[in-house]
């Protein structure tokens, strides 16, 4: 039923378990009169790895006739799906991030204009309708090259501040009100424990750029500047400059973790449920588990807890949050399919109300069951063994491949209010009611020439920024070549790249 790939002449061979074969023949619940079988392609995390024997998948191949060969890529993934798209071995449906891949592909012919298919899918339109994005999600031309997943009910989370309370507490400083108020503190508690590194970051050199920069003033690559009303470059700005010498000045203090651009989910989460990081600009949803961690093994005073957005040099509190609807994950589906109604349908069913049920909560009887007022709850007898792990949420849900890490393309969190407790749930409710995180502000709609000559530009400024930028915060490159940096990015491409995003806003508000 899953195959894990290793490698990328793998993906498309190694399995680990064979396709659930439909035992009984057609049911009144299949969606096709003959079984279908749809190769599906998605990344796994080391957060919620999939089960081998997916109770889910076999539940659908059962009830619906279908038998989804799932692919699971557990690195690179970002690569591969560039490659497998470039070559034309893509797979019927895939989940790629939305940008860059998906945006900057669109139109090329890789990818079914899912658009002309709509009338195929009302679950799908249904989940969409509040979506006040939706418009963005497709070409000027009103084409659709890609599906969004969708959300049904997210706890309001984000990329948020976080500090341990007890060192908070011993540095005698107080909640820091602005950055320069979180390097002083940063400091401060390095020299509580100087074999720490306070900071930590995940997966590349970007990340600790993509979770930092907007709040301080700034933003990564494109993104849209409220105080200028348009789309900027973000990371060849003078503001962009004083980021980089910030986080080059916590390289060298002691402060920012060395392994920062190359740490993987797990390891990064081990720093700071070990103690050895101290203040978080991460995921909100990750702090239950550290608080767990460290409450058996230095005591319940030592827990993090989320601080207010500091305060930028224009006098800024300000942060993206989540938002309603997931922007980061798109589904693709092959240009190039036999049989496109059916793929489409499939994934159509993925936004049903029965769907978003057992994607997200498993199966009735085994996992969940229903109230006697018609409402769901996890079962204890499944639910209390993932209790005492590292995520016991995440866990549950790695049990059956369940929720946005796993098979649902709807999504719905209901489930993690098992596990909360209360200092998280009452995180949640601080971010929700918090003025400072905004809704995400999607690109605009371009043009099919638009979107290649993006590809082109994004590809040849990459080469020059990512290894420029990594190597100043370390210190391999000296700071005092950024205005070289961003000279040649801008010459490569970057002022062109704000000229088409800026004129492919205006088209959209002037429609």
């Amino acid at each position: 039923m899953a195959k894990k790939v290793l490698g990328l002449v793998l993906a498309l061979v190694l399995s680990l378990g064979s396709i659930c074969a439909i035992a009984d023949g057609p049911k009144d619940t299949w969606l096709f009169d003959e079984p279908v079988t749809i190769t599906y392609m998605r990344p796994e995390t080391s957060n919620q790895p999939f089960p081998e024997d997916n109770a889910v998948l076999n539940w659908i191949s059962d009830n619906l006739g279908v038998n989804i060969d799932l692919i699971l890529v557990m690195s690179d993934y970002e690569d591969k799906c560039k490659t497998l798209i470039a070559t034309g071995d893509m797979p019927d449906i895939m989940v790629v991030d939305r940008e860059p891949v998906a945006v900057a592909m669109q139109g090329e012919g890789q990818f079914l204009k899912v658009s002309d298919y709509f009338d195929l899918m009302p679950n799908y339109l249904e989940a969409q309708k509040d979506n006040v994005n939706f418009k963005r999600l497709m070409t000027a031309d009103g084409d659709a090259y890609y599906l969004l997943t969708s959300t049904f009910f997210r706890y309001t989370g984000a990329t948020a501040p976080a500090v341990r309370m007890d060192m908070l507490a011993a540095s005698g400083l107080g909640t820091p009100v602005t950055f320069d108020d979180v390097y002083a503190l940063l400091k401060n508690l390095k020299e509580q424990d100087p074999n720490s590194f306070p900071v930590s970051s995940r997966w590349s050199y970007s990340r600790i750029f993509e979770t930092w920069a907007y709040p301080m003033g700034s933003g990564f690559e494109m993104y849209y500047e409220p105080r200028e009303s348009k789309w900027i470059y973000g990371s060849i700005t003078e503001d962009f400059k004083e980021i980089v010498s910030y986080f080059h000045n916590m390289y060298v203090d002691g402060i920012l973790d060395p392994d920062f651009s190359i740490n993987e989910s797990s390891n990064f989460k081990e720093r700071y449920a070990a103690g050895s990081s101290s203040y978080h600009f991460e995921n909100s949803s990750f702090l239950m588990n550290y608080n767990a961690i460290l409450a058996d093994s230095v005591g319940k005073e030592a827990y993090f807890d989320l601080t207010p957005v500091p305060t930028n040099k224009y006098g800024e509190s300000r942060q993206i949050g989540w938002g309603k609807f997931n922007y980061d994950d798109a589904i693709l589906v092959n240009g190039d399919a036999k049989n496109p109604e059916q793929i489409v349908k499939v994934i159509d069913w993925f936004y049903s109300p029965k769907a978003l049920e057992i994607t997200n909560w498993g199966i009735e009887g085994v996992s969940f069951r229903y109230t006697e007022d018609g409402k769901r709850e996890l079962i204890p007898e499944y639910a209390e063994q993932f209790i005492g792990t590292s995520d016991p949420w995440r866990s549950f849900m790695g049990s059956m491949g369940l929720g946005q890490l796993g098979l649902a393309m709807y999504i719905d969190e209901g489930t993690q209010a098992y596990y909360l407790d209360d200092v998280s749930a009452a995180q949640y409710d601080y971010i929700a009611n918090d003025k400072a995180y905004a809704e995400p502000i999607m690109a605009p709609a371009f043009t099919d020439d638009e979107l290649v000559e993006l590809a082109e530009l994004r590809t040849e400024i990459e080469a020059i920024i990512a290894p420029a930028l990594e190597g100043m915060v370390t210190g391999a490159v000296s700071i005092d070549t950024f205005d070289d940096m961003a000279a040649k990015v801008r010459n490569a491409g970057a002022t062109r790249i704000e000229e088409i995003y800026n004129n492919a806003e205006a088209r959209m508000a002037a429609n």
